[in-house]
Protein backbone atom coordinates (compact mmCIF):
# COMPACT_ATOMS: atom_id res chain seq x y z
CA UNK A 1 0.00 0.00 0.00
CA UNK A 2 1.39 3.38 -0.77
CA UNK A 3 1.69 6.11 1.74
CA UNK A 4 -0.80 8.30 -0.26
CA UNK A 5 -3.80 5.15 0.25
CA UNK A 6 -2.36 4.81 3.68
CA UNK A 7 -3.17 8.26 4.38
CA UNK A 8 -6.34 8.15 2.46
CA UNK A 9 -7.56 5.25 5.03
CA UNK A 10 -6.36 7.14 7.89
CA UNK A 11 -8.53 10.37 7.13
CA UNK A 12 -11.32 7.95 6.71
CA UNK A 13 -11.13 6.09 9.41
CA UNK A 14 -10.85 9.86 11.14
CA UNK A 15 -13.56 10.53 9.81
CA UNK A 16 -15.80 7.36 10.67
CA UNK A 17 -14.57 8.08 14.36
CA UNK A 18 -15.99 11.43 14.50
CA UNK A 19 -19.31 10.62 12.70
CA UNK A 20 -19.53 7.95 15.77
CA UNK A 21 -19.32 11.44 18.58
CA UNK A 22 -15.30 10.19 19.12
CA UNK A 23 -12.77 13.25 19.08
CA UNK A 24 -9.26 12.48 17.58
CA UNK A 25 -8.54 13.96 21.07
CA UNK A 26 -9.77 11.47 22.80
CA UNK A 27 -7.70 8.91 20.44
CA UNK A 28 -5.01 8.60 23.35
CA UNK A 29 -7.57 6.84 25.56
CA UNK A 30 -7.86 4.96 23.53
CA UNK A 31 -4.82 3.34 21.99
CA UNK A 32 -3.76 2.80 25.84
CA UNK A 33 -7.06 1.18 26.28
CA UNK A 34 -6.41 -1.21 23.31
CA UNK A 35 -2.50 -1.93 24.27
CA UNK A 36 -3.72 -2.57 27.80
CA UNK A 37 -6.29 -5.35 26.33
CA UNK A 38 -3.71 -6.98 24.13
CA UNK A 39 -1.43 -7.45 27.15
CA UNK A 40 -4.12 -8.89 29.16
CA UNK A 41 -5.19 -10.88 26.31
CA UNK A 42 -1.20 -12.19 25.65
CA UNK A 43 -0.63 -12.90 28.71
CA UNK A 44 -3.79 -15.29 28.81
CA UNK A 45 -3.20 -16.96 25.93
CA UNK A 46 0.14 -17.47 27.70
CA UNK A 47 -1.45 -19.00 30.53
CA UNK A 48 -4.20 -20.87 28.64
CA UNK A 49 -1.49 -22.61 26.84
CA UNK A 50 0.47 -23.91 30.01
CA UNK A 51 -2.67 -25.34 31.08
CA UNK A 52 -4.06 -26.90 27.66
CA UNK A 53 -0.69 -28.64 28.47
CA UNK A 54 -1.04 -29.89 31.64
CA UNK A 55 -4.33 -30.80 30.75
CA UNK A 56 -3.96 -32.69 27.40
CA UNK A 57 -6.53 -30.36 25.63
CA UNK A 58 -6.46 -27.35 23.02
CA UNK A 59 -6.21 -23.73 24.38
CA UNK A 60 -9.51 -23.54 21.93
CA UNK A 61 -11.03 -26.01 24.54
CA UNK A 62 -10.01 -23.90 26.92
CA UNK A 63 -11.33 -21.07 25.31
CA UNK A 64 -15.21 -22.77 24.61
CA UNK A 65 -15.05 -24.24 28.42
CA UNK A 66 -14.10 -20.49 30.25
CA UNK A 67 -16.37 -19.05 27.11
CA UNK A 68 -13.55 -16.28 26.71
CA UNK A 69 -14.91 -14.97 23.28
CA UNK A 70 -18.35 -14.02 25.21
CA UNK A 71 -16.51 -12.26 27.88
CA UNK A 72 -13.75 -10.82 25.79
CA UNK A 73 -16.49 -9.14 24.13
CA UNK A 74 -17.81 -7.80 27.27
CA UNK A 75 -15.02 -6.49 28.58
CA UNK A 76 -14.40 -5.32 25.26
CA UNK A 77 -17.70 -3.08 24.84
CA UNK A 78 -17.54 -1.89 28.93
CA UNK A 79 -14.27 -0.63 28.67
CA UNK A 80 -15.39 1.08 25.59
CA UNK A 81 -18.33 2.55 27.38
CA UNK A 82 -16.28 3.82 30.53
CA UNK A 83 -14.14 5.77 28.07
CA UNK A 84 -17.41 7.20 26.33
CA UNK A 85 -18.39 8.74 29.67
CA UNK A 86 -15.19 9.81 30.99
CA UNK A 87 -14.58 12.23 28.36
Amino acid sequence: MSEKDELELVKGQIAELKENGISTDDLPKYITALHKLNEMKDSTEIILGKLAEVRCVTVKDLHDEFDLQNKLLEASSSKKDQLSTSS
